[in-house]
């Protein structure tokens, strides 16, 4: 509240309108200052947060990924990760083609706690 103190007793010219809005327009430039000298660039460090927060989440995933994928390969062949007859063999023989499908299911179960049962 000092800023504002300190730019409201700044004296005007005008008619009560004018003084106001002169009052009003001088605040907007000194808070304007005060918050970049304050935060920075607070549209940059949001940009540079995102990038940094879409890094780990890519590392998060990869890792999730790699784990995923080990656990499916540490399976024994007839076992059924599902109720639908598919057996880990299988998945294991055609992960190229399944992988992105079979690990979306798995991290989507892990972070919504919910499994579609057929």
């Amino acid at each position: 509240m000092a800023l504002v103190r300190r730019v409201w007793t700044e004296a005007q010219e005008g008619t009560p309108m004018e003084v106001l809005y002169k009052k009003l327009r001088s605040l907007k430039m000194h808070l304007k200052d005060f918050n970049r000298t304050k935060f920075g660039n607070v549209h940059t460090r949001i940009n540079d947060l995102q990038s940094e927060l879409a890094q780990v989440q890519a590392t998060l995933l990869d890792s999730d990924y790699e784990e995923i994928k080990a656990a499916l390969f540490s399976m024994g062949n007839d076992k059924s990760p599902r109720p639908d007859g598919y057996t880990a063999y299988f998945f294991k023989h055609a992960w190229q083609i399944v992988q992105k499908d079979f690990t979306n299911v798995v991290q989507h179960f892990f972070s919504s706690g919910k499994l579609r049962r057929e």
